[in-house]
């Protein structure tokens, strides 16, 4: 009995040393491991983030596997300079020079037709991101970015501009009923006639082609004019086709009696742009075939 008693103490008393030294193990992995380096270790403050002792052996080897790797000081105080920045960027892997950025644009099948890229500008964006010190990959997401942002907004755009034209159709049909495409025919040829260059035509198309109130104000000069000429024997000069277009150019051209003819022969004339303007005009409608 004495023997059995006495191994069973003793594997007992293994127990208990075993848990002893698993339970210092455990303290020197927690937070007092501190307390197994000297006091002014200890205390320095780039151990103050490491909370154990698996973090301060895993720090031991990230920082090894550094050793021997390029390393790049991050210009401070007096180096603090341009110059010095630029090596850094330059390290970094910034290119040589502006047009060292390769940059992808959407291919021409995701650009719409409305959107032309503005080389100039993607240019003058490279010598800036060259400049600051951007590196290709930042460079190529900011450039995907904006292309997006452009994308989406011309894609709004469209889409509210259809809008507005579908509303502008039916506000003209429900003034004008059947003649609706008549009046928008003839305020078209009332805006090319009297708009201005083709430049100030386009300009006034876009900002209030799909505006009834507009359109209809054009269509009902365009419908007064005509009943006036048609008083008075005449066609009215947004009205013409190639036939009436043809005869009064060849007024102006050959009838001295055209008050026009002179005016377009003679440079000092007070009138001489009006006269070369009708007949530009004139050979429009002839061109376009009335």
């Amino acid at each position: 009995m004495s023997n059995g008693s006495g191994t069973a103490g003793q594997s007992g008393s293994g127990e208990g040393q075993q848990g002893a030294q698993g339970t210092t193990q455990g303290a020197t992995q927690g937070a007092n491991w501190r307390e197994m380096i000297p006091a002014e270790l200890a205390q320095d403050p780039s151990l103050a983030s490491i909370k154990d002792f698996p973090s301060l052996v895993k720090g031991y080897i990230s920082a090894q596997s550094m050793i021997g790797a390029e390393k790049i000081a991050l210009p401070a105080g007096k180096n603090d300079t341009p110059e010095y920045w630029s090596q850094v960027f330059d390290k970094l892997g910034r290119p040589k020079d502006p047009d060292g950025y390769q940059v992808k644009l959407p291919g021409e099948d995701k650009i719409p037709k409305g959107i032309q890229v503005n080389e100039e500008r993607l240019k003058g964006f490279k010598k800036l991101a060259h400049e600051v010190g951007l590196l290709p990959g930042q460079v190529q997401k900011l450039i995907d970015w904006h292309m997006g942002e452009v994308l989406r907004d011309y894609q709004a755009f469209s889409a509210n501009s259809e809008k507005a034209y579908e509303a502008g159709v039916a506000a003209m049909r429900e003034r004008f009923g059947a003649k609706a495409d008549e009046m928008v025919d003839v305020a078209n040829r009332v805006l090319k006639t009297f708009g201005g260059s083709p430049e100030e035509i386009s300009l006034i198309a876009e900002k209030y082609g799909n505006d009834p109130l507009i359109t209809g104000l054009l269509a009902q000069i365009g419908v007064s004019m005509r009943e006036s000429s048609l008083v008075r024997g005449e066609r009215p000069s947004f009205d013409l086709n190639a036939n009436d277009a043809k005869l009064r150019k060849q007024d102006i051209l050959s009838n001295k009696q055209n008050p026009l003819n002179e005016a377009y022969f003679n440079k000092r004339h007070p009138r001489h742009d009006e006269a070369v303007k009708e007949v530009m005009r004139l050979n429009e409608v002839l061109s376009s075939g009335g």
